[in-house]
């Protein structure tokens, strides 16, 4: 049973106590900033292994782990990433190793310059706020300029898990929080406090995500240290259309102001994909489905798909979740990358929540997504609502029972034809969404 938000605010208080009681340090010391720690005990609760979420990757063999950061909880999950890129064709490969280097140049260009520019700095926007390389980006701080020597005390981990014991916390969380919670908030917590970026001063507010302040430690004691303002913009899909999904009240409460990418009362455009610089479009298609499926409920997507590449001697493909069940049907694949996405010439989503989408709405290029499965949606702003209403009028967000009638629709046009008929009829969906002012104006980089 995962925890509600306000056992997550009990339990988070207490871990903090916890801390501070290892740690010899002052009461008030407020350890955590944006909600991090309550995200990785959420996170922490689904990756258990009696846990009944389907698509966390479950922690083995925990005692032996030593996670340096938040974002390390899902471990995991990163790690299945790696293994896929290494599987990737020659020509991938390639791409990356020349990301590889220019990355590598932008690092030493950060190394020599980067603290005096974050020194005369007020507002800075985390990398993880505009997760497209851009000259004001400040990059992971953390990679940049801290060596994560430590690892784990076990002397140290015997006090801090007495005193989690002391707080009453449930003993198997204790058990967890012993082995698991990272070393830069126990056996690295005074050095990140004392360093010279963390103690940069003068930094007003930091714009980022809650994903940027768990896999950036350094970044999250300069917010600590410099009691800053902190902004955290959407980095995924699905915000603000489900009002009690409680991942994203976790992120939301944890900022002073949030901004999405359309569905918020604050927008921004959307900066994580590319907007320019495409593959060419091939003569395939796939369904990309979410994260809960089993058995009953791929069935109608396998048949539609199947159905699909008979009529139109094209590919079609069904993506179900890499970390989710198995299914035994020649037509399936887990996971896509974002080259195979960006070349097909139509893709399905089976709910709205996918952060896929915009990737689409930035290229343009042909989409469904199924209505049916997005009847818990709760929007939680008149933005959210026009948003969906947006993808209703443009013939984007369907019931099922239309899915094989569209897709013949969208493949019976040539890739440029295709992308030409679709632009006219999503242009509003389009403007809502890529009319948004940039980040970099809003705070005045």
């Amino acid at each position: 049973m995962l925890p509600t938000n306000h056992e997550l605010d009990i339990i988070s208080e207490k871990l903090r106590r916890a801390v501070v009681a290892t740690l010899g340090l002052k009461e008030t010391e407020q350890v955590f900033v944006g909600n991090e720690e309550k995200l990785f005990i959420f996170a922490l609760f689904q990756s258990m292994p009696d846990s009944d979420h389907s698509t966390s990757v479950k922690i083995s063999n925990y005692e032996d782990l030593t996670y340096s950061r938040m974002i390390d909880i899902w471990s995991g999950e990163i790690a299945k990433r790696s293994k896929i890129r290494r599987r990737q064709p020659l020509s991938e490969k390639i791409r990356y190793f020349l990301i590889a280097i220019r990355a590598l140049l932008i690092k030493i260009k950060h190394l020599i310059f980067l603290r005096r520019k974050m020194q005369h700095a007020s507002n800075i926007i985390h990398y993880c706020a505009h997760l497209r390389y851009a000259s004001f980006t400040i990059p992971n701080l953390t990679n940049l300029f801290f060596s994560h020597k430590e690892g784990k005390d076990e002397d140290l981990r015997k006090i801090f898990s007495n005193n989690l014991r002391n707080m009453d916390l449930d003993s198997r969380l204790v058990k967890y929080l012993t082995h698991l919670f990272p070393t830069s908030h126990l056996e690295a917590y005074a050095k990140f406090t004392a360093h010279k970026i963390s103690n940069i001063k003068k930094i007003d507010t930091v714009v980022t995500s809650l994903a940027g302040i768990m896999d950036d430690p350094l970044m999250s004691f300069l917010v600590k240290n410099n009691n800053c303002k902190l902004i955290y913009v959407q980095h995924g899909g699905g915000y603000g259309l489900y009002k009690n999904h409680q991942a994203y009240q976790i992120e939301d409460e944890g900022a002073d102001t949030m901004y999405y990418w359309g569905t918020g009362d604050n927008n921004v455009y959307p900066t994580r994909y590319r907007k320019k610089y495409f593959s060419k479009v091939c003569n395939q298609t796939a369904i990309v489905l979410g994260d809960k499926k089993d058995e009953k409920t791929i069935k109608p997507y396998v048949r539609t798909a199947e159905k699909i590449a008979n009529k139109l001697q094209a590919t079609c493909i069904v993506v179900a979740h890499p970390n989710g069940p198995k299914f035994d049907y020649k037509n399936i694949q887990y996971g896509i990358g974002y080259r195979q996405h960006e070349k097909a010439q139509l893709i399905v989503y089976d709910n709205v929540g996918q952060s896929l989408i915009y990737a689409r709405i930035l290229s343009k290029r042909p989409f469904l997504i199924i209505e049916g499965s997005s009847s818990k949606l709760a929007p939680q702003s008149d933005n959210a609502f026009k948003f969906i209403s947006l993808l209703q009028e443009s013939g984007i967000l369907i019931p099922l029972e239309e899915l094989e009638y569209k897709m013949n629709y969208w493949m019976q046009f040539s890739p440029k034809e295709a992308e030409r008929e679709f632009e006219k009829k999503a242009q509003l969906i389009f403007n809502h969404v890529l009319n948004q002012p940039k980040i970099q104006n809003i705070f005045d980089i």
